[in-house]
């Protein structure tokens, strides 16, 4: 039998909010990085983690601040390396924001989980020159990246990856997506990505004490039990 929050009520909720500020060429970079479940029910069925034995699971994870960043192309990022680690990674010639975590399921229920990535403050059209890079399970080869549309066409170098643009400018939503048949024990690796493009034909000076935020939230929305499933 499905189960489905029909009622708005969000069993779990994973949050992550994201500080930038971004200084062209000579800025720096500020903030948290934050991850937080937030059960207001008895029983937890997903939780956070910094690394995949799961010692550390908490509700509530913390990103290191990354200082003096400047803008940058998509071919400085060294993201095999940042995949590779667990919770922050600092690039030791670049200065961009990068971390990775896990989400899993630990109840007995089979989740179909929402994911939203919104950005919920802007200030000098920051949100015009940052990327938005998501790598789930180290997979590199399929990441997306997410941008706000250039305000002129613009040719890209070859082998740029193709961008899928914001959802809703307007009301802030990068992108909204669901992660269907979570099954109890199973885990998703999310590294995320943010830096300022310098390509972009928006990035200038114009944006020099510029400020982003943005959050990154998991809600279940649906379950199943398994016992059923496996009856039916």
């Amino acid at each position: 039998m499905k189960k489905s929050l029909v009622t708005m009520v969000i069993i779990v909720t994973g949050i992550l909010s994201i500080l930038i500020t971004i200084l062209t060429y000579y800025g720096s970079y500020s903030g948290n990085f934050i991850v937080i479940i937030d059960s207001k029910e008895n029983v937890t069925s997903i939780v956070l983690s910094e690394t995949s034995d799961f010692t550390d699971a908490s509700p509530r994870l913390f990103a290191d601040s990354v200082n003096d960043t400047i803008p940058l192309a998509y071919y400085d990022l060294k993201i095999n390396e940042a995949v590779q680690a667990e919770g922050n990674y600092f690039d030791p010639d670049f200065r961009y924001f990068a971390y990775s975590f896990y989400l899993k399921n630990v109840g007995n229920q089979v989740l179909t989980v929402e994911t939203q990535y919104l950005i919920t403050e802007s200030f000098r059209d920051a949100d015009k020159v940052i990327r938005v890079v998501i790598i789930k399970n180290e997979d590199v080869g399929n990441l997306k990246m997410y941008m706000q549309k250039d305000s002129i066409d613009f040719a890209y170098p070859i082998n740029y990856p193709t961008p899928i643009y914001f959802l809703d400018v307007e009301k802030g939503i990068v992108f909204t997506e669901k992660i269907i048949n979570f099954y109890p024990g199973d885990v998703i690796k999310f590294t995320v990505i943010n830096y300022v493009e310098g390509n972009d034909p928006d990035c200038s000076d114009a944006i020099a004490g510029g400020l982003i935020k943005m959050t990154m939230k998991f809600s279940i929305i649906d379950s199943r039990d398994i016992e059923e499933e496996l009856r039916t």
